[in-house]
């Protein structure tokens, strides 16, 4: 198969293992060689889903097959023993618990432990070995459950992982540090995109497979090319994982029945949606339990930090109705058919049996309320103009929370009638790659329509036509909003300019909570889609500050905005407060115009936020979180105990039993948990 000279010149050693590699399927297996020439631990470990008892940990080992690495997706390779040992001390002189696993082709060759039987709030070590190597050595911590106890709560919150965008120097950051009891992952973990489709598809890196991911294979590819970056790796190494998907772990704007970006020819989106979650089970460190009612495959979870707090991971995709405005997912607001479909309670962005759970879980007695959600809760409305509507129009996005308006006002307005005593709610959410700080209210309609009443207040700048797909358009859909459906409006470079009057006001409406949206890691947000249209980033800074007070006014709610960084939140939780902190990379410069595509890139504090117990309104900080209050347990060293028998982990393929269980036609991996604990 054809070769480019670029990734041909990966290293004479890296070229070498290539040409003894298996290719099949015409995939170009050059991206993730690397990782397997390093041996059976190419891959990395990985923990992941802290409890105060247990936390799984992961890794894949690469069988050989006449002497040659079995790559990921290959779907090559026998059976292979795989031996976990868990440490108290970074020494690796105090085992303290172990057992035997095996890696099979059926799970691509990767291996999920529950290691059960561990102290809350304690550091822990961990290694594996296989094919006579040892993998790398992985530091985890159980969560800080403690009965009785009230402990520091602290974790990073990232999305939009973009291979081909840029370099991931969020994770890096988040790698550097040691306060983190864990990361929150909150979707498109990886982009199903060709390497020549698109913003996300063309940039600096090329991802593996080169073309779009719709099969088993191509999936597992994917999350190969991840987790063979450096970075990536060892943020995986250093931190447990708590980790939902979005749409692109499938496709683009994801729906039960299909996907914006599946299309005739790509097969059944049923096939490509089992296909997907099942290499995000393989390759994430995710428990799968089924405890709760539920459609399909149960990935919503819930994780306790004491009285303290409690972190709802919902899950929005997988039962979701379809999205209202056709391809891009826009529509103006206002247009009669459009609302009545954005408001039909049959509709909904989550199964009713989730709901219930999402909404229980408020209702007990805590501190905080955590949510993990993908696209943002709270009413954002854009300006009609960004897509050439007609000045006094606003848009939606319907591929959030917008789109599905009852579901939003029921879970606005139960999370405003909690009882103080309950505790506060604080929505931690990604998707939209940029930064947003949201006052959330339980009347989310009443949002809407303060919104409409100030659009009349934004008009094009002196000087300016507004432009775009929609231009003269009053009907609800909206064509042409911009590639891949993304949920940015392409015409954010458009100049408009907030005239006098009388502004929009949510001050009446009843507080609910608050939202922090983390920017993405590397995935084109405000700055880059302006970048497209006016080429200049100095003119394409201006455009994104220019947005700021237009959102402002029509969104009331809106406490803080940033379209240009790229980072990750640092999130602490103390019982007098939730502070975000924004962390970006540099800011883009006519010299230094995309510092994604800068690997040695720093990224820095910029921001913070905070929403103080009681309040469920958030207010700006004065400054970084300082040291933590205190540290993780040192785990005790107890005497070793006889082993007991080994235990196999083989995760079934679809449509076979589960050892987890998972009902067959919905099975997407296993979980070993046995061993012996010393």
């Amino acid at each position: 198969m054809p070769m480019t000279r670029r990734l041909l010149l990966g290293g004479s050693a890296a070229a070498a293992a290539l040409a003894a590699l298996p290719l099949t399927d015409g995939i170009d297996w050059v991206a993730v060689a690397r990782a397997a020439e390093a041996g059976g631990f190419g891959y990395g470990v990985a923990s992941g889903d802290p409890l105060a008892d247990r936390v799984i940990i992961w890794t894949r080992v690469t069988p050989l097959v006449g002497g040659r690495p079995a790559l990921p997706g290959s779907g090559l390779g026998d059976p292979l023993p795989v031996r976990w040992e868990v440490f108290a001390d970074a020494a690796l002189t105090c085992l303290v618990a172990s057992g035997n696993v095996t890696a099979t082709a059926a799970s691509d060759h990767t291996v999920k432990v529950d290691v059960p039987g561990l102290q809350p709030y304690t550091a822990y070590y961990y290694r594996f070995t296989a094919r006579g190597e040892t993998s790398p050595v992985g530091r985890m911590r159980t969560a800080p459950d403690e009965a009785g106890k009230m402990h520091a709560l602290r974790f990073g919150q990232v999305s939009c992982s973009s291979y081909t965008s840029g370099y991931f120097q969020a994770y890096r950051a988040m790698a550097d540090r040691d306060d983190l009891d864990f990361v929150l992952h909150l979707g498109d973990y990886i982009y199903e995109y060709a390497n020549d489709s698109g913003p996300f598809g063309s940039g600096e890196r090329a991802a593996e497979p080169a073309h779009e991911t719709i099969s088993l294979a191509d999936y597992r590819l994917r999350y190969a090319t991840h987790r063979a970056d450096a970075d990536c790796r060892r943020c995986h190494q250093r931190h447990p994982f708590i980790a939902i998907f979005d749409d692109h772990e499938t496709a683009n704007n994801a729906w039960s029945d299909g996907a914006e970006n599946h299309n005739p020819g790509e097969g059944s989106y049923a096939d490509r949606k089992r296909a997907g979650y099942q290499a995000y089970a393989e390759w994430l460190p995710v428990r799968i339990t089924n405890a709760d009612p539920h459609r399909g495959t149960q990935f919503f979870r819930r994780f306790t930090f004491g009285s303290l707090a409690d972190l709802s991971v919902i899950e929005t995709r997988q039962n979701r109705s379809e999205q209202v405005g056709g391809k891009y997912a826009f529509v103006l607001v206002g247009d009669p058919a459009t609302d009545a479909t954005i408001n039909d309670p049959g509709r909904q962005i989550m199964e009713l049996e989730q709901m219930r759970w999402l909404k229980g879980g408020l209702t007990t007695a805590r501190t905080w309320h955590l949510i993990g959600n993908q696209v943002m809760v709270s009413p954002l409305a854009w300006p009609g103009q960004y897509l050439g509507a007609p000045q006094g129009t606003i848009l939606s996005n319907t591929d959030a929370w917008d789109g599905y308006r009852a579901q939003q006002q029921e879970l606005l307005s139960h999370m405003a009638a909690q009882p103080k005593s309950n505790g506060d709610t604080v929505v931690l959410t990604g998707d939209i790659h940029s930064s947003w700080v949201e006052n959330l209210v339980g009347d989310p309609a009443a949002q809407v329509r303060a919104a409409r009443a100030a659009a009349a207040q934004v008009q094009a700048a002196p000087g300016t036509t507004p432009t775009g797909p929609a231009a003269g358009r009053r009907s609800g859909e909206i064509t042409g909003a911009g590639d891949q459906g993304t949920a940015i409006p392409r015409g954010v470079h458009q100049r408009l300019v907030v005239q006098p009057g009388t502004p929009a006001s949510a001050r009446a409406l009843t507080p609910a909570g608050v939202e922090f949206v983390c920017p993405s890691i590397t995935s084109d947000g405000l700055y880059e889609f302006a970048r497209q249209a006016v080429q200049s980033p100095t003119l394409s800074l201006a455009a994104v500050t220019a947005a700021e007070p237009v959102l402002r006014v029509l969104n009331p709610s809106l406490q803080y905005f940033n379209g240009v960084g790229h980072g990750y939140i640092l999130i602490d939780v103390t019982p007098q407060r939730v502070q975000a902190d924004y962390y970006y990379t540099p800011t883009p410069s006519e010299t230094d115009p995309d510092p994604r595509r800068r690997r040695d890139a720093a990224v820095t504090y910029a921001s913070s936020w905070q929403t103080l117990a009681g309040s469920r309104v958030a207010t700006e900080a004065r400054g970084p979180v300082g040291a933590r209050r205190d540290q993780p347990y040192a785990a005790p060293c107890q005497p070793q105990s006889t082993p007991t028998a080994p235990g196999t982990q083989t995760p079934p393929s679809p449509g076979a039993p589960s050892t987890n269980g998972t009902p067959p036609k919905e099975s997407v991996g296993g979980l070993a948990s046995t061993g012996s604990h010393h």
